[in-house]
């Protein structure tokens, strides 16, 4: 997880001067993937406390992360448009 938001970095840092689209997008990328990652942490360290229940909340992070991503690459090849929900913003538009 750790690469692909370092990926998505670079090509966001790499392309944002070409199109602004391209940097607005790159950041809401980057700000979903970071706030993903920071939902996954969470939930790892509710294994503890409570170790049956969190393996589906863990399993919902991976596939919430997965779905939501595979939607926003069909949309905003269609449409230039994406909504990634949940979304913490770290990197303001």
């Amino acid at each position: 997880m750790v690469t692909l938001i370092a990926w998505k970095l670079f090509f966001g840092i790499h392309k944002e001067k070409d199109n602004p689209l391209y940097d607005e997008h790159g950041k809401a990328v980057i700000n979903f993937q970071c706030s993903l990652t920071l939902y996954f942490i969470f939930s790892l360290l509710l294994f503890l406390p409570f170790s049956g229940f969190n393996f589906f909340l863990t399993g919902l992070v991976l596939i919430f992360g997965s779905i939501t991503n595979l939607y926003n690459i069909k949309v905003v090849l269609n449409s230039q448009t994406y909504n990634y929900p949940l979304s913490i913003k770290f990197l303001k538009n």
